[in-house]
């Protein structure tokens, strides 16, 4: 899985949650249309700024066998302003989360 890819599933698992939300959060609809992976065709989130920060928090790093759960989780924790984030992304379960990286990276997509 490429960097484009977990960032991508960051931001399908938080939509996913935001959807699910009967209150939708306004700070979570904020961060989700900044981090939006596919408003450009080339391979950015809509604030650029947000790929590069996550681009360079992925340096040395490799997913490992919970598909980039862990480092996704590690990331939001640095996201202070939108530090709901995190928490969101925390309540689905690394075995769901894997199940639909698999189904990501199995389904054709950009980048």
């Amino acid at each position: 899985m490429n960097n484009f890819e977990l960032f991508s599933m960051m931001f399908f698992e938080l939509d996913f949650v935001f959807e699910k939300q009967t209150v939708k959060d306004d700070f979570l609809a904020m961060y989700l249309s900044e981090i939006n992976p596919f408003l450009w065709t080339d391979c950015t989130s809509s604030d650029p700024a947000h790929f590069s920060r996550f681009e360079n928090f992925m340096a040395g790093k490799t997913v490992g066998e919970d598909f980039g759960y862990s480092l996704i989780a590690e990331f939001l924790k640095s996201e202070d302003f939108y530090s709901c984030a995190r928490d969101y992304f925390l309540s689905i379960s690394k075995e769901d989360f894997a199940e639909h990286a698999k189904k990501f990276l199995y389904s054709p997509h950009k980048c």
